[in-house]
């Protein structure tokens, strides 16, 4: 276990996380620096700047220095905001998340709207959070139907965007702007003439569309780059925030048109047609009627808003993962606190690794999985297997953590293939244990031709890299909760437990080391 007091003077004498230079005018996340007036280290936050460390982030980042991906239940910086005093009053939230290429948006609020999408597409290239954004390409757009009105009622529009052309750029709208029936409402663009950003509402539906109000942001917006927007209105004063900054507002309690327009994302509607179309990314969008979040400066957010579905990697390497059925993952926050499995069939289950791969180690390599897992005893009567974690790239490339099939036993094993799935090697697989509604912490390390399986610290069983050659040097990912459905084992479960925390190390960990972090860790699950 780590000597915190050891590791202060340390890190008061200069001695430097691996994660990130603490002296850096930008530091990295995960970086540490000594703070000479409280006498206390900190550790540098994602967008949230300094702040204190706790002994968990500390050793995770100097225990080992091949620490390469890092995800913590009971981190707020993997899981996101865990609660919001004003979430029964949000319509609509919308973290992007989701697989490269995905067309599915689903809605975080409590309300879990549908999307109508005309081309849209969850991309990874560009994001603020959790490993996507939704990308529009100057023709693609999102609607809702029968999207409520703010009346006179408070509100809070707010997202983040990221253009990539130019010209007048419709973000979030519900008008139509010149409907015969008179069906003006309010609308968040950039404009054509200088770029800044625009807030307007028609008070009576009809021209001009800013009777109710106009507001214009100081800030110039430039391609390539993220912009935090937010509109406030607490029935006396209407308010624009660009990156937390107040930058226009207007005294007035004039309420905004109850118009019969759809919300629409990425375009505005111009008698019956699009007007306009958004070309770049935008990401976590929340829509909150009933109060006025922002009547100053504030900072904007610096993870996902409550609840996420983004899962975040702690280290510098921003491993970020999504969660390919969010219906199926919830997070739970009772101690320990999990990410907890409905088990499912098929593919497209669990959380897997959506960005920043290429930083995991290759299959070639030397590497460490571990995890601390769950395993409900409803498998202890089902004649399935069950995947719990998966590393590599597919059946035929992979390591992967199982509860063996209860016809021959309710064991956990581990099994590598390599080239195949004729290729392969099983560690632990005769078992008489039944590792079913237990927390275990499962570890699976290989040096050189070496593999070895662990179980709460204890080597349970070792063996030899399978087939030929060093394996695939192919990008890899982590699946979390699920893994590579091979036909030849049958009807495959995904988790049905937990999964609190999980670590990719690019080295193989001594016993000891494993062992330590066994000992920092089992009094949390009950052992």
């Amino acid at each position: 276990m780590i000597n915190l007091n050891s590791l202060t003077k340390n890190i008061k004498d200069g001695f430097k996380a691996p994660t990130g230079d603490s002296n850096r005018e930008t530091p990295t996340k995960g970086a540490l620096r000594f703070n000479t007036e409280t006498g206390k280290p900190e550790i540098y936050a994602k967008g949230r700047g300094w702040r204190r460390a706790s002994v968990s982030e500390i050793s995770a980042i100097y225990t080992h220095d091949n620490l390469v991906a890092f995800y913590d239940a009971s981190n707020a910086d993997t899981t996101g905001d865990t609660s919001d005093q004003y979430y029964s009053d949000v319509e609509l939230l919308l973290h992007m998340n989701g697989t490269d290429g995905s067309t599915t948006f689903t809605d975080s609020s409590s309300s879990n709207r549908s999307a109508s999408n005309s081309g849209a597409s969850i991309e990874t290239e560009q994001f603020k959070f959790g490993g996507s954004s939704a990308y529009f390409d100057g023709n693609d757009y999102l609607s809702y139907s029968s999207f409520p009105n703010f009346g006179s009622t408070d509100f809070t529009i707010e997202t983040w965007f990221y253009r990539t052309g130019g010209g007048y750029l419709p973000v979030i709208t519900k008008t139509d702007e010149n409907s015969p029936n008179g069906n003006l409402g309010w609308r968040i663009s950039v404009r054509s003439d200088n770029a800044k950003i625009d807030f307007r509402g028609s008070s009576n539906g009809g021209s001009p569309s800013d009777s109710a109000v106009l507001l214009q942001s100081s800030t110039i917006t430039t391609t390539n780059t993220w912009y935090h927007v937010a509109v406030t209105w607490d029935g006396s004063t209407y308010r624009l925030f660009v990156d937390g900054t107040l930058e226009a507002s207007d005294a007035s309690s004039t309420a905004i048109y109850n118009t019969a327009e759809k919300l629409r994302i990425g375009t505005s509607w111009n008698n019956g047609s699009t007007w306009g179309a958004f070309e770049g990314y935008i990401d976590e969008s929340r829509i909150t009627i009933g109060t006025a979040r922002y009547t100053a400066d504030f900072t904007p957010q610096t993870r996902e808003f409550y609840p996420g579905t983004g899962i975040t990697d702690i280290t510098s390497n921003s491993i970020d993962m999504v969660s390919r059925n969010p219906s199926n993952i919830s997070l739970n926050l009772t101690e320990p606190k999990s990410y907890d499995f409905v088990k499912g069939t098929g593919g497209s289950q669990g959380i897997i690794s959506s960005v920043n791969n290429s930083s995991l180690p290759l299959l070639s390599s030397d590497y460490t999985i571990s995890a601390w897992v769950f395993i409900n005893s409803e498998f202890t009567s089902l004649n399935n297997r069950v995947n719990i974690l998966s590393f590599g790239l597919s059946q035929n490339d992979m390591v992967t953590f199982n509860k063996i099939r209860s016809g021959i036993g309710n064991n956990v094993f581990a099994q590598v293939s390599n080239g195949g799935i004729s290729n392969y090697v099983d560690l632990n697989l005769i078992n008489s244990s039944n590792d079913t509604n237990q927390w275990l912490q499962l570890v699976f390390t290989r040096s050189g031709n070496d593999v070895k399986f662990y179980i709460n610290a204890s080597l349970i069983d070792s063996g030899s890299f399978p087939g030929s050659g060093s394996g695939s040097t192919s990008q890899t990912e982590l699946i979390l909760g699920s893994g590579y459905d091979a036909p030849i084992y049958g009807n495959i479960y995904s988790l049905g437990g937990k999964i609190s925390l999980a670590k990719v190390y690019d080295s193989a960990l001594s016993q000891a080391d494993i062992t330590s972090e066994f000992n920092y860790h089992k009094s949390t699950f009950g052992l």
